[in-house]
């Protein structure tokens, strides 16, 4: 049997393998890597291969059966944002076929070689990588003490500082670590605001320290009097929990809030899909602003705002996974045939004050062969101080309808 070893070799810097990587690398006839890796192994006797494309790495192996101990270089450790993954499991088949035989060998990475250089333990750490990919990072920020975050793309060390000036985090701490382990490494350290206006090298690791997070509310509710409001129609706290957990949010959902108003319905599911987005529909001027500052001061990161009116607003947008409707300006057909369009499974959770809106809303899901799941009236009575005495004081009833083809 064939022996491939998925090789760790730390950051770059030959001081930074461990013994048994070492080891590994020298009895291999076949290294594999990309060219700055096997730069550091040219006194090591055997093959190499400059690649470190998974499709080539795989079909090389197969076609090259005379080797039968193949080395496969990765910076940092295996299991940390690392090439392995995707070698492992493309070449899986093979494995299982009992051709060849996969080992890996861990490395240090740069989380735990970053953080010792600082002495900061890294076990309650939230740690994200946006090299190659698009990952919301500032909902982590802002709930979490310590956040470390491998830069890549547009989030450059100072992009990152000046997205946490931009949303009220400009008193971070931020640590910067570039070029570790080599005779140039440089570790910088200072508030957001002060490295937002610094340059960085393209591949850095950042570590953000927030001494006030905010708490993770595992639940939707919160208090009307949360959101700046003005004149502008807002769903109250009780139907908006009863919408809410009728919607069934997941942690990656896309999601529509149509007739978004003051943005309170849009801000809670923000809360509550930290890995998905929620466009906020909103056609009214006055709304437009206040969803801006709702957004704002309550941290919906993930949250974007659409001016305009539904169902052309929502032409552009990617496909949504749930659609809360609070306000259809009369479009509730054509506002119901476009998501069925875009996404036929799409879950739909509509709100209605008046029987006429009600009607409607049953009519045009017939008219579509959309299932009614579901109907509830929720009656909502608060208590008014009025003297010694507490009086309930009944709100309009309304009706929550959900729907979707199952």
């Amino acid at each position: 049997m064939k022996q491939i070893t998925c090789i760790g070799i730390g950051l770059g810097n030959p001081n930074t393998m461990t013994l048994a990587a070492k080891h590994a690398v020298e009895s291999c006839d076949l290294l594999i890597g990309a060219a700055r890796m096997l730069s550091a192994f040219s006194h090591v006797s055997g093959s190499t291969f400059v690649s470190c494309k998974t499709n080539e790495i795989c079909d090389y192996i197969i076609q090259h059966p005379q080797f039968q101990n193949i080395g496969l270089l990765f910076s940092g450790d295996t299991g940390f944002y690392s090439g392995a993954k995707n070698f492992t499991r493309q070449f899986r088949q093979l494995q299982q076929a009992g051709e060849y035989r996969i080992e890996h060998i861990c490395g240090v990475s740069s989380l735990s070689y970053f953080c010792a250089k600082l002495q900061i333990p890294w076990d309650d750490t939230a740690v994200i990588s946006l090299h190659g990919r698009e990952t919301p990072w500032l909902p982590a920020v802002r709930a979490n003490q310590k956040t470390f975050l491998l830069t890549g793309g547009a989030w450059s060390a100072e992009n990152i500082c000046q997205a946490l000036c931009a949303h009220q985090m400009e008193n971070a701490s931020v640590f910067v670590g570039s070029n570790l382990s080599y005779e140039n490494e440089s570790i910088v350290s200072g508030f957001a605001k002060s490295l937002a206006t610094q340059t960085f090298p393209a591949l850095s690791v950042v570590l953000i320290e927030h001494t006030a997070p905010q708490p993770k509310i595992v639940t939707h509710g919160l208090p009307d009097d949360s959101f700046i409001r003005g004149n502008v129609p807002m769903t109250k706290s009780e139907v908006r929990s009863i919408a809410l957990s009728k919607l069934r949010l997941e942690p990656c959902d896309i999601v529509y809030d149509i007739g978004a108003g003051t943005g309170s319905v849009s801000v809670e599911i923000a809360l509550q899909i930290p890995y998905g987005c929620v466009y906020a529909v909103e056609k009214a001027p006055k709304a437009l602003a206040l969803l801006e500052q709702n957004k704002t001061q309550l941290g919906a990161d993930c949250m974007e705002i659409i001016s305009g009116t539904a169902p052309g607003a929502c032409t552009d947008l990617p496909a949504p996974s749930k659609v809360f409707i609070g306000g259809s300006s009369g479009n509730m057909k054509a506002i119901l045939s476009l998501l069925l369009e875009k996404n036929p499974a799409v879950r739909i959770v509509i709100t209605a004050i008046s029987i006429e809106t009600l009607t409607e809303t049953i009519t045009r899901c017939k008219e579509l062969a959309l299932p009614v799941l579901d109907i509830t009236q929720a009656c909502i009575s608060k208590a008014k101080q009025m003297g010694r005495y507490h009086m309930m004081t009944g709100q309009n009833p309304v009706y929550i309808i959900t729907a979707q083809r199952t």
